[in-house]
This record gives structure tokens, sequence and C-alpha cells, in this order.
């Protein structure tokens, strides 16, 4: 086999099989996936993998779509095949901006709060670039005319009819221009993530609640508070309802004070405990809330990777040529390698923090299984499978299992192999004095089984 026949092979494989990698992903957003998890986010991954099937197939038939007379090794095609393959060829570009635009939507949601309103009155503008040039300038190359065979696929090539044409303006316009500034874009927008986390990170290291204004530690909580588990993987937002309502439960706490300055002395020391209260909570907010944006830039991060592996070799390619340097042919099969199979970084970057999540998950049952004696482990699940779940006392929300369960103690744990399992509803741990009876009990008696 020479080293041609190598390089036109390569792209059937890796082609191949980023196609299935990015039908999968598509797949599993579409028919798998949770509720709530069809928000803007997943529509971006959606036209994204819907874009990498498209070039995978193109990269997939490699020579095939050429002119028989054309001289390529298992050239099979003609004219109107090659013209074809050079269609979805350039359209590859679509995929290259959606990853921007997915790295533009991080910034906004982490950064500058956008919420699912914001990005369905803009959301559009997401889809239009990507879809609209990638069309676009397919549409354009054709209609020119100056598809041809470019070494290993057809695509932009010179033509005999026209020798005055100079088709690296035309790559570098159309291509490389573009694939070069959406890489410009997505390291700006990457940079400006983690810099935000990092202040928020160090604000909340910093304990910043004991200093901070009021009115921003509650917005800051209020965002922990409305953010999902969705958020961790997909930074989607809560509801700007929720938003209100947590807002007017603050301002409410605040008034409670105010309004019972006349009190007794009893029922002002229960002001000043429940107060303590609710700043460890707010910190903890802050805490979690500086952890999940976290999460958030790291996924982030991810994509940017998945995007940098895939083009990097190719551009190089395309620098040497420019400047007359001959290509090293390691660096020609890395490109034949990483240009075609972009749908697997996808997917990796895609299923990583599902598959993190599930891991942690499994190891912190193993966990409480060792703790526990065998027997006692055994009998306590059978028991808690075999019997309805308790009454809910009156401070306890219902969770689906599965969901993240942010405070966990050993009754609740013992619960976990039954329909149901438990979280402490903070939004109503704290009742002043009704009257002269006190009525309010510390959470953590409740959560051990006490009253």
């Amino acid at each position: 086999v020479s080293s041609q026949e190598v390089l036109e092979i390569i792209p059937k494989v890796t082609g191949g099989l980023s196609f299935l990698f990015s039908l999968t992903i598509a797949s599993y957003i579409l028919f798998f996936g949770e509720d709530g998890k069809r928000g803007f986010y997943n529509r971006l991954v959606i036209g994204m993998c819907f874009a990498d099937m498209l070039s995978s197939l193109a990269f997939f038939f490699s020579t095939w779509p050429m002119p028989v007379d054309s001289g390529a090794v298992f050239a099979a095609g003609n004219e109107a095949t090659c013209r074809i393959q050079g269609f979805f060829t350039q359209y590859s570009i679509a995929s290259q901006l959606y990853v921007a635009s997915i790295v533009v939507f991080y910034l906004l949601a982490v950064k500058h709060g956008w919420k699912e309103k914001h990005f369905a009155k803009w959301g559009p503008l997401f889809h239009f670039i990507p879809v609209g040039f990638g069309l676009g300038t397919s549409i354009s190359i054709t209609v020119m005319d100056i598809v041809g065979p470019a070494n290993l696929w057809c695509w932009i090539a010179p033509q005999e009819d026209k020798p005055d044409l100079d088709v690296n303006i035309y790559r570098m316009a159309l291509f490389y221009g573009p694939l070069w500034m959406a890489m410009f874009v997505v390291g700006v927008n990457l940079c400006l993530v983690f810099l935000h986390v990092h202040n928020v990170t160090k604000v909340a290291e910093g304990h910043v609640a004991k200093w901070m204004p009021e009115k921003s530690i509650r917005g800051i909580s209020e965002d922990a508070e409305n953010s999902t588990d969705n958020e961790e993987i997909y930074c989607g937002q809560g509801s700007s309802d929720s938003s209100s309502g947590e807002e007017a439960e603050g301002q409410e706490a605040e008034r409670a004070p105010e309004e019972n300055e006349s009190t007794s002395s009893t029922e002002n020391s229960d002001h000043d405990k429940v107060s303590r209260i609710v700043r460890k909570k707010q910190e903890a907010q802050i805490k979690m809330y500086a952890r999940r944006r976290k999460d958030i830039a790291y996924q982030c991060l991810r994509f940017a990777l998945a995007f940098y592996i895939t083009w990097t070799p190719l551009s190089c390619v395309r620098i040497l040529q420019l400047l007359g340097e001959p290509v090293p042919y390691g660096l020609l099969v890395l490109s034949a390698v990483m240009t075609p199979i972009q749908g697997l970084p996808n997917l990796i970057a895609f299923l990583y923090p599902m598959m993190r999540k599930k891991w942690k998950r499994r190891k912190l049952a193993q966990k409480n299984n060792q703790q526990m004696p065998k027997d006692e482990a055994e009998e306590m699940n059978s028991s808690a499978q075999a019997a309805a779940p308790p009454p809910l006392p009156p401070h306890w929300r219902e969770k689906p299992t599965g969901e993240r369960i942010q405070r966990r103690s050993a009754w609740e744990l013992s619960m976990m192999g039954s329909q149901h399992t438990y979280e402490f509803d903070f939004s109503s741990e704290i009742k002043i004095s009704e009257g002269k009876e006190n009525i309010y009990t510390h959470p953590e008696n409740y959560f051990m089984g006490k009253k």
C-alpha cells in the first residue's frame, strides 16, 4: 500500500466513525434525554451534530466521488458527484461556527446571567450564522464552478478552464479565515469564562458573605437555589418566576425583624438565631454557586479542546503550504485522522459530565455500604424497598430518585433503596414564633428522625 493510498483510506474509517458518534449525541438528546434537558443548549449541540454528520459523510467518501479520469486512487465518480461532495465539504465550516456559538452561549449564561427567555429572543442568531454561512458558501462555490479534486476529497480546486483562478484566496476567504476567526473567538470567550469563574471562586473562598451587601448575597444565593442538576452539565437557567418568588421571600425575611421590634427578648434571641442560620445558608449557596460555575467552565473547556484537537493539524498543513514549506508526511496523516473524526471528541465532551456524575453516585453508594455491616445493609435495603415511604414531615419535600441530594444523613441514605428520597426544604426551615410557642426546630433533628 502506497503512502497516498494510506492517506485516502484513513478518512473512510474516521469519517464513518465520526458520523456514528455525532448521530449518538443527537439521538441521545432527542430520544433518551431526561425531561428538562432539551433547552437552547441542546438545540445548539444538535445543530453542531447535524453539520458534523453531513461533513463526516463527505470525508467518508474521500476520493470515491472524484471523476475516474482525475487520476486519484479509488476514484469512481464524475463531475456531478464531485460537486456534491465539495458542497458538503465546504458546509463543514458550519460545525466549527456552532462550536463558537456554544462557547458564546456559555459566556452569556455564566457571566452575564442570561436565561432561557433571553436565548429565546436571540437564539435564532446562534443558528443563523453557522447554517447561513455554511449554506451560503457551499452554494457559492457550486455556482462559481470552482469545485474539483483537492487531494483527499473534492473541494475548492484549480480549474483547467480558469487558469487565472487563485484557489488560495477562495479557500482563505470561505473556509480557513472563518475557521481561524472561530478559533480566536472560542479562545477569548473561554478565557473570559474562566476569569469570571476564578473571581466567583475567590469570592466564595474569602467568605465574602460576611461583608457583602445583603442584596448582592441574596441575588447569588437565589441563583444557587434556582440552579438545577442540569445546570451543572448544560448550564440551564432557572425561570424568572422562581427568581422573583425567592426574592419576595427574601424581602419578607428582611422585613420580619422590623415588624417584630416590639416583641419580647426571647423572640429577639430567636431572630438572632434565625439570622445566623440564614447567613450560613447564604454562604453555603455562594460556595455552591461558585462550584457549579466551575463545572460549567470545565465543560466549556472540553468542547473547546475538542474543536482545537480536530482542526489544528489541518490548519498547520495549510499554513505550511501558504509559506511554501514542505509538509511532513506525519502531519498529513494526523490531519487525515483528526479532521474527519470530529464527532469523537465532541461525544467525549458531551458524555463526560454525565458519566462522572454516575460514577460519583456509585462510589457514594459503595462507600455507605462499606460503612455498615453487610447483613444490616441488606436488611435495611430490603425493608426500605418493601415498605412504603413514611409520611413526610412538614418541612420535607419529595424528589425523584436520581436527582441531587445536597444533604444526606444515615436515615436518608437508608431510604435510597425505596422509590423516593427526601430532601429538607430549606425554604421552609425557619418559622418565627407564633404566639408564645417557639416552633423552630433545627433541620438536623429531622434528618436524624427526631423532633
